[in-house]
């Protein structure tokens, strides 16, 4: 038997690495790809949802609703005919209102560039640190939870109270009891306390 030099270990070769690289396609025809494969994505949650109870995807959990209770009955294919209508109805009409707001909507769109963005973002960060020397670390990243989850996230109130109170409690507790390195009090709180 001949002895192979240099590196005698087979190579391993993933092709969903380097799928980008196989395949060359236009813009349009790639750009159709892509929002197919996401349209399909989408949908696929319900069948999930309805034939196990489990939602496939985020948007489909409210088809469990109707739609597994149906498929215990023996009414799976309706409850399948159900949700995949409404969702091809649903993104037709999407797709005739997108098209209508186009014409409206690209010129604003058009006109808000990459100096539009960083002030933005300037802003943004500038507000943050002006909260936190007027009220404080810990109260100024309690109110930019509750505020990013509210209206950012879009997130439901309960929800949102809750996970900006556990943050309240997480840096309030963690630095003033278990580490014993308060942050220091903000200008407005300083000033209520001394004129008080």
């Amino acid at each position: 038997m001949k002895k192979r030099k240099g590196n005698t270990r087979r190579r391993r070769h993933d092709s969903g690495a380097y799928v980008a690289f196989h395949y060359h396609m236009e813009p349009v025809t790639a750009f159709a790809f892509l929002l197919g494969s996401n349209a399909v994505t989408a949908t696929t949650g319900d069948i999930t949802s309805v034939l196990f109870g489990v939602p496939g995807e985020g948007i489909t959990a409210a088809t469990i609703v109707d739609g597994h209770p149906m498929a215990k009955k023996g009414e799976a294919g309706r409850a399948l005919g159900a949700a995949l209508m409404s969702s091809l109805v649903g993104a037709i009409f999407g797709a005739f209102i997108l098209a209508l707001a186009v014409p409206i909507v690209s010129p604003l769109v058009l006109s808000i560039g990459s100096a539009e963005f960083f002030m933005l973002a300037l802003l943004g960060i500038t507000d943050f640190f002006l909260a936190i020397w007027l009220v404080g670390f810990t109260a100024a990243s309690t109110v930019a939870t509750f505020l990013y989850l509210k209206f950012g996230a879009e997130e439901k109130w309960l929800p949102s109270v809750v996970l900006a109170t556990v943050s309240l409690a997480f840096f309030y507790g963690l630095f003033d009891y278990a580490l014993h390195l308060p942050f220091p009090q903000g200008e407005l709180l300083a000033w209520i306390k001394a004129t008080s």
